[in-house]
């Protein structure tokens, strides 16, 4: 599904990015070096239109085709994440995740 060749596999829950986002995402606090977390296709796309820098991408595996325009999108030094299911139903704050997250 995800055609992009610099893409990473998270499949466990321990990676530390995993730990990391799930605070973020249930704090809302900001990283160290001053990322944030944006949780829907909306939001992400509305950022990437401001000429707003994504630096990571997690997508769940077997996303739909909205998540792959984004990755389209992306500029070649964004690393991309593809997250087992399982796995990333435990990140996102939302209730209904849209199988996609960004750090901006």
């Amino acid at each position: 599904m995800l055609s992009r060749t610099a893409r990473r596999v998270i499949d466990g829950r321990h990676h530390p990015l995993v730990k990391e986002l799930r605070r973020i995402a249930r704090s809302g606090e900001l990283l160290s070096d001053g990322l944030v977390l944006l949780e829907t296709v909306r939001m992400i796309e509305d950022a990437m239109g401001s000429g707003i820098e994504i630096v990571k991408v997690f997508v769940r595996r077997g996303a739909d085709q909205r998540a792959a325009g984004i990755l389209a999108s992306l500029s070649p030094d964004a690393a991309v994440y593809e997250v087992a299911s399982d796995v990333f139903d435990g990140l996102a704050s939302t209730e209904t995740s849209q199988g996609i997250l960004a750090l901006a």
